[in-house]
């Protein structure tokens, strides 16, 4: 995130919307990329 570049500080709290934009595009990387389902349940909670 630009807000926090080097990822030192936790910066989710104020950035909820776009983690949560990235982590469904992480979900759907995964997926289309063929990675097991049960690889993907893992990490499918923010």
């Amino acid at each position: 995130m630009r807000a926090d570049p080097q990822q030192k500080r936790n910066v989710f709290s104020k950035n909820r919307t776009a983690a949560e934009r990235m982590h469904r595009a992480l979900l759907r990387f995964l997926s289309d990329v063929g990675t097991d389902e049960a690889k993907i349940a893992s990490v499918s909670e923010l």
